[in-house]
């Protein structure tokens, strides 16, 4: 009887060792389950509130962003009125200055070298016109016009101008009277019976010679080839080598 108790309560000892194991087992899965809800449950917190927290970083990201680019808009605003109103009033009156300067030097520069241009063009043209005159002094002096003037008192003295000849480099280019074409032109002073050559045909005889300008006094009378007449002096016109005589002659 004895046996029998101490086996029952041992059996029951046992079963009671077995319900303590299965209810430790039991508040140890309770506990882990506690801990992987917590841990779930801390996980899903976490991660909104690092969504929350993002979103949040990003709104006031934006607005710093959007509060920077306004603040710089409005400062390049000012820079760009600042630079405005510089340009205005300080380098654009030095601009149009200097290009005022600029584009007058230029155009001085321009005239000056047109006025050279011009200057060199005259004197060309002067000098043409120069040399014109001169071979066409030559050549009414060296072909003397007949003049139509009938002579008006016969068998009288007259006195006038007469063209020598053209006398350069010691010799006589022209002879319009019958001399040596050696012959000095001051030693034709007072000459007597000097003769109007035949190839000069007829001779002008002029109220005197030409002036300054080479323009020639009118003709008061024509001496035919042959004629004879007396040199009173000889003078060169314009130190040119062209030689007049004044002369003394009867009609």
């Amino acid at each position: 009887m004895e046996s029998q108790n101490s086996k029952s309560i041992q059996e029951v000892s046992e079963k009671i060792e077995i319900i303590n194991k299965s209810l430790h087992e039991i508040r140890s899965s309770i506990d882990n389950l506690s801990k992987e809800q917590e841990e779930f449950i801390s996980f899903r917190l976490f991660k909104k509130a690092k969504s929350l927290l993002t979103w949040w970083i990003l709104i006031w990201t934006g607005a710093a962003l959007f509060f920077i680019g306004l603040t710089g808009v409005v400062s390049y605003l000012k820079v760009v009125e600042k630079t405005t109103d510089q340009f205005s009033t300080v380098i654009m009156p030095k601009l149009e200055t200097e290009l005022r300067e600029y584009y007058l030097a230029r155009i001085n520069q321009i005239v000056d070298r047109e006025t050279a241009d011009l200057s060199a063009r005259l004197e060309r043209k002067f000098q043409e016109q120069l040399q014109n005159f001169a071979k066409q002094l030559g050549e009414q002096l060296d072909k003397p016009k007949i003049a139509e003037i009938k002579p008006t008192a016969p068998t009288s003295t007259r006195e006038g101008w007469a063209y020598l000849g053209h006398y350069e480099n010691g010799a006589w280019k022209t002879r319009y009277f019958q001399f040596s074409e050696n012959a000095e032109p001051s030693s034709l002073n007072q000459k007597k019976d000097l003769e109007v050559r035949e190839e000069t045909g007829a001779l002008n005889v002029r109220k005197k010679m030409p002036n300054f300008f080479g323009q020639f006094a009118p003709v008061i009378d024509t001496l035919k080839s042959g004629s004879k007449v007396d040199i009173l002096e000889v003078e060169e016109w314009d130190n040119s080598g062209y030689m007049w005589a004044h002369i003394k002659y009867q009609d």
